[in-house]
């Protein structure tokens, strides 16, 4: 924790950058976009720290274009997830 300029400790917010995004979209049966969880080191060590701390992780997110109704399903998995993606 980070005192701030009261002298009170405050929790600062972790930015991830990787080349991946923390969850995988594909596209169900009806053609609509889905999320699972990631897998890899990266993932299971930085998860927990970005729930209880709040933050982004930017990364590619496996689609290419301005797909129909990927935007939602981005903000729908981060939302779940606790931090923005």
């Amino acid at each position: 924790m980070v005192p701030n300029a009261h002298g009170e400790a405050s929790r600062s917010r972790l930015v991830v950058v990787s080349n991946r995004l923390p969850v995988a979209f594909r596209r169900n049966l009806s053609g609509e976009w889905s999320a699972q969880p990631g897998s890899g080191g990266l993932v299971t060590a930085l998860l927990p720290v970005l729930r209880d701390r709040g933050g982004t992780w930017i990364g590619w997110p496996g689609a290419v274009g301005d797909e129909p109704g990927f935007a939602a399903a981005l903000e729908s998995a981060g939302a779940e997830a606790g931090y923005a993606l």
